[in-house]
């Protein structure tokens, strides 16, 4: 079983490469409320919070446990690799390692709790002011992504230049 979570951009589940319902966007809050604290119990209070803010309407307990319903049904197909269980006081989003792997937030967690710092070289660059000898921006200049397209027509972004627009290749 193959299950593939996206929520960096559009919020998509896919599960032996066919779309999973997540429905509306309330619906699809609390599965991004669970995903957060994925193999956690999250209280029915902080869904409650996360979904609705400080002033939830008056049915949000009930709309929250009609939502949880759904997506336990929409997650099904899964087995045992992506189960939204209820457990005492909340609820639990419990991914197996594997889809866990396969969650583009907890994929992007781990590459950036591995390095918080960037890595300098370990031997001195002789000019470590200019860009071509090291291979990469220099402590004073930003990192700037510049290319052309086939037509031969620029494209991308620089930081370096204040009143440059992005451009989409």
């Amino acid at each position: 079983m193959s299950v593939e979570i996206s929520v960096l951009g559009d919020i998509k589940a896919r599960i032996d490469g066919h779309d999973v319902d997540l429905g509306h966007v309330r619906r699809q809050s609390v599965f991004v409320a669970l995903l957060a604290d994925v193999n956690r119990l999250v209280p029915v209070d902080r869904l409650i919070d996360r979904v609705w803010g400080r002033r939830p309407p008056e049915g949000a307990r009930s709309s929250l446990y009609s939502y949880v319903s759904r997506l336990r049904s929409a997650m099904s197909a899964a087995g045992g690799d992506a189960v939204v269980n209820r457990r005492p006081g909340g609820y639990v989003l419990s991914l197996s390692d594997d889809t866990l792997d396969a969650v583009d937030l907890h994929r992007f967690r781990k590459l950036t709790s591995r390095r918080r710092t960037p890595r300098l070289p370990t031997t001195p660059c002789p000019s470590w002011r200019r860009r071509s000898r090291c291979g990469g921006p220099t402590r004073s200049e930003p990192w700037t992504a510049r290319g052309s397209t086939s037509s031969g027509r620029a494209c991308g972004w620089s930081a370096s230049e204040p009143n440059s627009t992005a451009t989409i290749c």
